[in-house]
């Protein structure tokens, strides 16, 4: 329902489908303050289309990742909650990883 992948029910546990909702993630991501990410990302470091990357913190060999480090890092001087996330994403991995938390698919109605 998701991600269109095929799946079976036995191997269908928490954490098995990226694109599922998560309440957990969202909840890291909104106490975090990464929709102040966002928000300066778009309005400061958005290209000539006005794409920005997907996440505020991912690093994939594109251009001006540099440049949205040191912007993080200055909008974290005023949002210092900005710091709560590496750890707080940290302990969500381990629980995607013990099956605890994270999204399932979800059959096509």
């Amino acid at each position: 329902r998701y991600c269109q992948e095929f799946y079976n029910d036995e191997w269908n546990h928490k954490g098995s489908c990226d694109y599922a909702p998560d309440c957990f993630r969202t909840a890291i991501e909104n106490v975090s303050g990464m929709p102040c990410a966002r928000c300066m990302l778009y309005h400061c470091m958005k290209d000539a289309e006005g794409e920005t990357v997907a996440h505020p913190c991912l690093c994939t060999g594109e251009s001006g990742c540099t440049k949205r480090w040191i912007g993080l890092a200055l909008l974290s001087l005023l949002v210092p909650c900005l710091w709560c996330y590496p750890p707080l994403r940290a302990c969500h991995w381990i629980g995607v990883s013990c099956r605890l938390c994270g999204g399932k698919h979800k059959p096509q109605i």
